[in-house]
C-alpha cells in the first residue's frame, strides 16, 4: 500500500475502486487493514475485500489466476 503516512493507503484503495482494474486484475493490497479501512472509510470507498491476517499468512494458499499469456515456447 506504499507509505502508510503518505498518500499510499488513498492511491491504492482509490485504484483498487476503479471497475477497469477489476476487470484486468484480481488486486492484492498488502498492509494495515485498519488503516485501510479508516481510509476508505474517509474517502467513502466500499472495501469489501477479505482480509488475511499475518499470522495466517502461512496457512492461506494463494490462488492462481490462470491468464494464459506467455507463449507456450516460454514455459518451462
Amino acid at each position: 500500500m506504499g507509505d502508510p503516512a503518505g498518500i499510499g493507503p488513498e492511491v491504492v484503495l482509490k485504484a483498487v475502486a476503479e471497475e477497469e482494474i477489476r476487470r484486468i486484475c484480481i488486486p492484492v493490497i498488502i498492509g494495515d487493514a485498519q488503516l485501510l479501512a479508516h481510509t476508505a472509510r474517509t474517502l467513502d470507498l466500499q472495501s469489501g475485500y477479505d482480509i488475511i491476517r499475518k499470522d495466517e499468512a502461512e496457512k492461506a494458499t494463494p490462488d492462481i489466476l490462470n491468464t494464459y499469456n506467455v507463449p507456450a515456447q516460454s514455459r518451462l
